[in-house]
């Protein structure tokens, strides 16, 4: 679900890994364009720019995530241009939350490389973002 177009950066600071109830967490991501004609056998037919993201929020240590702890938007970035958008978990365990972020705007398209940054929250705690700077962009043909 798009949340916006253009996209305002985070108020709060992004680091790479956030420290939540005892677990060090961070963000892991793999992106790239699909520019493979004709359908995808994934039915990921998404409007605007072919782009496929997969990331997972995941304990460095192994350590359980905190109860209740969730992330529930992402922005990707490059350059001055932002696309932000909701998240749904495609796996929820312990130690690891996964998602995908498919299609966005058609600047995409231009970008070699990204930032992502997600928003995560656990009970009683204020907001905090990860990031995954500079995640190159690869071209599936």
């Amino acid at each position: 679900m798009l949340l916006s177009a253009q996209a305002r950066k985070p108020v709060d600071p992004a680091a790479t890994e956030v420290s939540v109830g005892g677990a060090r967490i961070e963000l892991k991501t793999s992106a790239w364009l699909n520019l493979q004609p004709g359908p995808s056998d994934l039915h990921d037919t998404a409007p605007g720019a072919p782009l496929r993201v997969t990331a997972r929020v995941r304990s460095m240590t192994g350590t359980h995530l905190p109860p209740g702890f969730q992330v529930d938007s992402a922005i990707v970035s490059w350059g001055h241009r932002s696309w932000a958008v909701a998240v749904v978990p495609d796996m929820v365990t312990d130690t690891a939350i996964a998602f995908r972020l498919w299609g966005g705007p058609v600047w995409l398209l231009k970008a070699d490389s990204l930032d992502i940054i997600v928003r995560t929250h656990a009970p009683g705690r204020r907001h905090q973002y990860l990031r995954a700077p500079r995640v190159l962009l690869e071209r599936a043909y």
